[in-house]
């Protein structure tokens, strides 16, 4: 009995683990602590308006730094529904997600603004009459354009 459960244990403790590897685009570490303001050299501002799967609209600001560029996207009322740091080693660290965000969408709102910020290869990013768009499997998902 004790060894089926050390043995399911180590099974989840190994899943856990691994499913934190595989993560396309990088690492992403949720539910991250947020940095103070005094330790950031802000180099530059810039501001978005777009809309996720034509279901949400949505307003992002994204500040350059140092070491990489911290994006908090609200809504059309400005409730904040996700706040993250895309450093250039390509770790993303997420300070806040709305609870009924899946982590998938977090993820390629993330893919995006990496690819956007700090990729060179912009594969999956097409610019279009003044918007920006992010295809997922060749297929738009988000759409942007720069205030």
């Amino acid at each position: 009995m004790i060894t089926k459960i050390s043995t399911l244990l180590l099974a989840v403790f190994l899943c856990a683990s691994f499913s934190a590897c595989v993560t396309p685009g990088g690492r992403i570490n949720y539910n991250v602590q947020e940095p103070s303001v005094e330790n950031s050299q802000k180099n530059q501002t810039s501001m978005f308006y777009g809309a996720y799967r034509d279901d949400l609209n949505f307003k992002a600001i994204a500040v350059e730094d140092n070491d990489g560029v911290r994006i908090v996207i609200m809504n059309d009322l400005g409730l904040k529904i996700q706040d993250m740091k895309i450093r250039k080693d390509g770790v993303t660290d997420v300070y806040f997600y709305i609870s009924y965000m899946p982590k998938y969408v977090v993820g390629q709102f993330t893919d995006f603004f990496k690819e956007l910020f700090i990729s060179d290869n912009k594969e999956n990013i097409k610019t279009e009459d003044g918007k920006i768009y992010y295809l997922s499997h060749g297929k738009p998902v988000l759409w942007v354009t720069k205030i």
